[in-house]
């Protein structure tokens, strides 16, 4: 009995798996175009129409552009890991808002360790500082300095406070085209 009830947990958690991995939308665009993969938290899923709006604006891209609300860095790293598998020319990673959000400790900046140490060399990362949690980001990035991660300063441009709804956080529409547009320009620069 307890070797069936096993089983039968195994399937289950089997089925889970199946039905929740593969998270990451599949490619927008021209089929032979440059490949461009975003993934990120709240901010993202908000922006995410704008973001494929200038992507679309030019048949040189396809994209996969991936939020999801209130993810942290450390529950980024699977979906990261399949952002990688896509085999992008560029990874954009826009993460860190919610670690701040929910304390910052030395498991965010393990977590940020592990997903640089596990991204090969031939793939260009984009890590988006963001405004809320930007110091802490910016620290990790700065430690590891490597030759294929580049830092998106949205911390350092979005001091427009028209760009915020009341948290501080999240974005107005302006704020949203905003980001988006940053966004796809710092990842299209390193093409």
């Amino acid at each position: 009995m307890k070797k069936i009830k096993f089983l039968a947990s195994s399937l289950v958690f089997s089925l889970l798996l199946l039905l929740l991995g593969g998270c990451l939308t599949s490619y927008q665009g021209p089929a032979d175009s440059t490949p461009i993969v975003v993934i990120g938290d709240s901010l993202v899923d908000q922006a995410s129409n704008e973001i494929k709006f200038f992507y679309s604006l030019d048949s040189s891209y396809k994209y996969s552009v991936n939020g999801f609300g209130g993810i942290t860095t450390c529950y980024a790293r699977d979906d990261i890991r399949e952002g990688v598998s896509m085999s992008p020319a560029v990874l954009v990673i826009a993460l860190g808002t919610n670690d701040k959000t929910l304390g910052w400790d030395i498991n965010n900046f393990l977590c940020m360790s592990d997903i640089l140490n596990n991204i090969t060399r031939n793939v260009d990362v984009l890590w988006i500082v963001p405004n809320h949690g930007g110091p802490e980001v910016r620290s990790v990035l700065e430690y590891w300095d490597r030759s294929n991660v580049t830092i998106g300063g949205w911390d350092e441009v979005s001091n427009d406070p028209s760009y915020y709804i009341y948290d501080g956080i999240h974005h107005t529409t302006k704020g949203r085209v905003a980001y988006a547009a940053f966004i796809v320009q710092q990842s299209i620069n390193l093409l």
